[in-house]
C-alpha cells in the first residue's frame, strides 16, 4: 500500500503521508510554501523541504475518494 515518498505526485495532488517512524498520517500536497519554495504542505499547516534520504516522510498513499454531502440523502 505504501509507496517511496520519492515517488509522490509533485502536481498538487493530495496525499497520505506516513512519517518515517511510523507515528503519524498527514493529508499533504507538494506545493509553493509561503517563502516562495516548493515543499510538502499539509492540511495542517506543517511545511517541510527536502525529499528521500532528507523527508520526514517514509512514504505515501492516493487519499481515498470520498463523495461530497450534499444534504441529498444519497
Amino acid at each position: 500500500m505504501w509507496q517511496p515518498i520519492e515517488t509522490a505526485p509533485k502536481d498538487g495532488t493530495w496525499i497520505i503521508g506516513i512519517c518515517n517512524d511510523h507515528s503519524r498520517l498527514y493529508r499533504m500536497s507538494w506545493g509553493l510554501a509561503r517563502d516562495g519554495h516548493m515543499a510538502w504542505c499539509t492540511a495542517d499547516g506543517v511545511v517541510t523541504y527536502g525529499d528521500g534520504l532528507f523527508s520526514p516522510f517514509g512514504g505515501w498513499a492516493s487519499c481515498p475518494v470520498t463523495r461530497p454531502n450534499c444534504g441529498s440523502g444519497e
